[in-house]
């Protein structure tokens, strides 16, 4: 059996790019990282009033590739295309600290759409349909 090395990151970095999304908004390679940090910020973001709370000292640690001003631009342009929407809110439990919370719209949630096609979710929906149906017995 192998050893596990000490230096691997707490949790796995992957981005998912979607080059259909990308082609479809014209949006760059940084902009496709950003937006797919974003979807990934889905399972572990604090959500405030419908908004994740993603901090800038965050965003950069996740991704080191990508510079503070970068990343404005980047979040601007997204916003400007229509694919998020930005906001300040207040994190009562970091002494009302007001950050940048960050709402994806319907156009954004065209994000890695693709990838699932009306049978697979046929099939998703049967599987917990019997899932249901199982658990009620």
């Amino acid at each position: 059996m192998s050893v596990t090395p000490k230096n691997l990151p707490k949790r796995t970095r992957i981005l998912v790019k979607d080059l259909l999304f990308q082609e479809k908004y014209q949006l760059t390679d940084t902009q496709v990282d950003i937006m797919s940090y974003i979807f990934n910020a889905f399972t572990w973001a604090m959500k405030i009033e419908g908004f994740m709370v993603l901090t800038s000292k965050k965003i950069i640690g996740d991704l080191p590739h990508i510079g503070e001003k970068t990343l404005s631009a980047t979040l601007l342009e997204l916003a400007n295309k229509g694919l998020i929407t930005r906001s300040l809110v207040t994190v009562a439990i970091w002494r009302n600290a007001r950050v940048r919370g960050i709402k994806i719209t319907s156009h954004g949630m065209e994000y890695n759409s693709s990838c699932y096609t009306p049978t697979h979710q046929a099939i998703v929906n049967a599987f917990q349909e019997r899932i249901d149906e199982l658990e009620a017995k």
